[in-house]
């Protein structure tokens, strides 16, 4: 009962802080016939999700992380990711909630431009509203100017924002899931019932309209 209860609660939460991005992944995805996609720091739901429908599409999906438990095809740092990808040979690569733990994410964002394609594109998200985690390598937030910064080097880069202000107070009730003490608990409870009485949240292209999300979501084309 306490597992099924945890998974339910789990869920929640990631409906709530990864609002929209695989679904975003999946339609950029679908622009490209035979895609040859490298996926960043997936591990887990996003690979899982991602990869049949690039396979569907007699694509080719290769998984790169840092984290030799999650046995990658390609073992190795972002920041250093054209010594293991040859230049100009992907036409997605997608790193969804990894940037804000890369030591050095222009280095890492200036890579990933050497190894796609004229008319490739990076799909990435990074979360704005959120407690540290993953310690101890949690090291950014970043604004949408700070964004279009690291990008200068694509030719359009395009910016989502994830929930609203509620939203981000939602998400930070629920991530109480994983802290101690009793009034984490009592947030996390607030938290579950905000979320099961409101609607999910949305994906804003108006920028101007959010000072305070969840997240972004960047499709950067080069």
């Amino acid at each position: 009962m306490k597992d099924f209860f945890w998974f339910k609660l789990l869920k929640i939460l990631k409906t709530w802080s990864r609002v929209g991005l695989l679904n975003i992944s999946q339609t950029a995805l679908s622009d490209y016939v035979r895609p040859k996609v490298l996926s960043v720091g997936g591990f887990g739901p996003n690979d899982d999700f991602l990869r049949p429908f690039v396979v569907s599409k007699s694509g080719i999906f290769t998984t790169f992380d840092i984290d030799e438990m999650h046995s990658p095809d390609i073992l190795g740092d972002i920041c250093m990711v054209e010594e293991f990808v040859p230049p100009a040979s992907a036409n997605v690569v997608i790193a969804l909630e990894v940037l804000e733990h890369v030591s050095h994410p222009e280095l890492a964002i200036n890579g990933v431009h050497k190894v796609l394609k004229n008319g490739g594109v990076f799909i990435f998200s990074t979360p704005w509203i959120i407690p540290i985690h993953d310690r101890p390598s949690d090291y950014y937030r970043f604004t949408p100017t700070a964004l279009r910064m690291l990008c200068k080097e694509f030719s359009n880069v395009k910016i989502l924002a994830r929930g609203n202000y509620y939203d981000s107070v939602v998400v930070l009730l629920l991530r109480g899931l994983f802290m101690r003490g009793a009034a984490p608990r009592i947030f996390l409870v607030i938290g579950t019932l905000l979320a099961v009485i409101s609607r999910r949240p949305k994906i804003h292209g108006n920028l101007g309209k959010i000072d305070s999300t969840i997240g972004y979501v960047v499709l950067a084309h080069k």
